[in-house]
């Protein structure tokens, strides 16, 4: 009876929307958030469609990582900046824009962090665009 409980206990508290479950760590590299929130837009109100997003990079080893690419999955995203290595024990941010203007609804967009040593990290950029 008592692992009958632990278990329905576990699956229960495993469902939780608990923000630390968004925490990422590839390569030693570490985002307290892989989502990034830009929230509600109307792009027919704002006059800045381009919406700006940074994700901060950690490095949790001792040792430099290197980077290789970053890619967004639409065209809506631009990546500004990002670092080609990340020294050991320090920190560094990814910056970019994602252009709002014809995104409606819920929206999620992926950006894919590439490292040297062939191991990916996904971030998102999410949000609602309120439609007509």
């Amino acid at each position: 009876m008592l692992t009958f409980l632990f278990v329905i206990g576990f699956t229960f508290s495993s469902c939780r929307n608990d923000e630390k479950k968004r925490e990422r760590i590839v390569c030693g590299i570490k985002v307290a958030d892989n989502h990034y929130d830009i929230g509600k837009v109307d792009s027919r109100l704002d006059t800045q469609n381009m919406k700006r997003f940074c994700y901060v990079l950690q490095n949790t080893t001792d040792q430099r990582v290197q980077l290789d690419s970053v890619e967004g999955s639409c065209s809506c995203l631009t990546i500004e900046y990002y670092p080609m290595s990340i020294e050991a024990y320090s920190r560094d941010s990814l910056v970019g824009y994602i252009d709002v203007t014809n995104l409606a609804g819920s929206f999620s967009r992926s950006i894919y962090v590439n490292f040297k040593s062939g191991d990916v990290m996904l971030l998102r950029v999410i949000g609602h665009g309120i439609e007509d």
